[in-house]
């Protein structure tokens, strides 16, 4: 039985699990969604689907687990608030791994509703990469149909959303990031966009390669700025669980 569950969804999840598996240490996985399940080895527990923080407390009750590790994405605010409260509640250990800042070049907002403000002040065609949890609160911009190209993960059911929302499907890029600096060169190109909509996703989650891709085609950036958040890196929490092999708790 495992001791240690990873709540996924990042590039760093994928790689907590292989530093997991190379020191023998017996670690199952959450993610939010059947998709992202098929990241991880097919011999790894893995949970495919939204936990609210009872759901998640439930849990950690059933199967004894010890530690939780906090590897969901940066903008992913509930499900973060969620596993705090339950680790509280069921007195686990809960670690946050925190992402590697890259200075924000370009405009930046705090809030979808800020960058829609400021979207809806021209009639540009805007790339929007920031992935399919926006995609309601953008159909708020001003012609959104005509001028607002999404890049989504290759999901069917994600497509299908976004259709039903009124965006066109010739207008969708589906595509797993992070991209290159060609691919993102590509994307916009494709859209003819004059303007780039992105997260403040950090080395690993492909930020300096939109920055660049964006200054040689001459295109706009506007960035959704990180929620404030609190936490250990990567590097930090490996050491961490290095210890406690050392000390005989993993």
């Amino acid at each position: 039985m495992s001791k240690l569950i990873i709540y996924s969804g990042t590039t760093e999840g994928i790689q907590l699990l292989q530093f997991c598996l190379n020191h023998h240490i017996q670690a199952d996985i959450s993610v939010a969604t059947k998709y992202g399940a098929t990241y991880y080895p097919p011999t790894t527990k893995v949970y495919s689907e939204r936990m609210d923080a009872t759901q998640i407390y439930d849990l950690l009750l059933t199967e004894h687990y010890q530690i939780v590790i906090d590897a969901t994405h940066p903008y992913a605010t509930e499900i973060t608030e969620n596993l705090k409260n339950a680790c509280k509640k069921a007195k686990v250990h809960y670690y946050r791994i925190l992402r590697e800042s890259k200075e924000i070049e370009g405009d930046s907002v705090d809030s979808i509703e800020e960058l829609i403000a400021l979207l809806n002040k021209n009639h540009d065609i805007i790339l929007s990469t920031l992935g399919s949890k926006s995609i309601h609160k953008m159909q708020r911009i001003i012609n959104y149909k005509e001028r607002l190209w999404l890049r989504i993960l290759p999901s069917q059911s994600i497509m299908q959303e976004a259709i039903s929302l009124g965006f066109q499907k010739r207008q969708i890029i589906q595509a797993k990031g992070p991209f290159s600096i060609e691919q993102n060169i590509k994307h916009i190109q494709m859209s003819h966009a004059s303007i780039l909509v992105t997260k403040e996703s950090g080395a690993i989650g492909g930020y300096p390669e939109k920055l660049i891709a964006a200054k040689d085609t001459g295109c706009r950036v506007i960035t959704l700025s990180r929620p404030k958040d609190e936490g250990i890196s990567y590097d930090e929490l490996t050491e961490l669980l290095l210890s406690k092999i050392q000390s005989g708790v993993l």
